[in-house]
């Protein structure tokens, strides 16, 4: 890790989100700078060293109206953010991906999300909304040139009260979303 980054992240103010997205390894989230994103070099995951080549590893902030913790990255279609307040959607160039030069973020639904890491399921992933109390699948609407994210839970509202804790995804013999409740219930969810 560079030497500017390693003395950032430390006891206390460790990123709390992690994925790999296109050859980098990001992280966000830190309790000092909570709505910023960092990508490693391009196949180089232990070096965060910013510059202008494509290939150098880049830094982001989120901006949006609202405050908007990081609490979870996810890789899609595009890498997608996940913020106590919103989803937003990461890309760069269609030529060249996610580079310094080319990043943009653009927010994409206002639901919320939680802090239970994201199942990636088919072509959608699954995300427990802020509250835990609603499971949403994000995927991508080329009618809106947006991803959405519907409530696949609005027909058991009921048994959602005591929230989305963990989650875990089997498929085999059949496509299968399990969830963890606070109260200790395991439920599951078949797509």
């Amino acid at each position: 890790v560079s030497q500017s980054r390693y003395a950032t992240w430390k006891s206390g103010n460790y990123p709390q989100t992690i994925v790999f997205h296109e050859q980098r390894l990001y992280l966000g989230g830190t309790p000092n700078e909570p709505q910023t994103i960092w990508g490693s070099a391009i196949g180089l995951y232990n070096t965060f060293t910013l510059g202008a080549k494509d290939s150098d590893a880049i830094q982001f902030t989120i901006a949006s109206n609202q405050y908007d913790e990081l609490v979870n990255l996810s890789s899609g279609r595009y890498l997608l953010p996940l913020t106590y307040g919103g989803e937003f959607a990461m890309m760069g160039s269609t030529t060249t991906g996610i580079t310094p030069s080319t990043i943009r973020t653009m927010p994409q639904t206002y639901h919320g999300s939680n802090t239970m890491v994201p199942l990636k399921i088919g072509k959608e992933i699954l995300f427990a909304q802020r509250d835990g109390k609603k499971v949403r699948a994000v995927s991508y609407s080329t009618a809106e040139d947006a991803n959405t994210a519907p409530d696949i839970s609005v027909l058991a509202e009921h048994l959602l009260q005591d929230k989305v804790k963990e989650s875990a995804f089997t498929q085999d013999p059949d496509y299968v979303s399990w969830w963890v409740m606070e109260n200790g219930d395991l439920l599951s969810c078949v797509s």
